[in-house]
């Protein structure tokens, strides 16, 4: 099964749009991004990166950060194309 890049790009659009923080329209920056302790808990358990000691420059590369979340998006796309989707 050969997956389009647009496919890739719409999962995971759907999947950050899915794990928004709850009345992101009301707090300050307004923009629909999760919650900060779990954007933590998702390096820590990709990267190793300790979520209560966070320090930039732990955080991999640019490429590799790119990289795994495109994965991560063709891993989604594997299992939402021509089925209900997960979320």
């Amino acid at each position: 099964m050969r997956l389009s890049n647009y496919n890739i790009a719409k999962t995971l659009f759907k999947y950050i749009w899915f794990v928004r923080r709850k009345k992101w329209f009301l707090r300050f920056p307004f923009i629909p991004i999760p919650p900060i302790r779990w954007i933590l808990w998702r390096m820590e358990t990709a990267w190793g990166i300790q979520a209560d000691d966070f320090k930039w420059r732990d955080l991999p590369k640019l490429k590799v950060m790119c990289r795994d979340a495109w994965a991560f998006g063709r891993f989604l796309t594997m299992f939402t194309h021509n089925e209900k989707p997960l979320f």
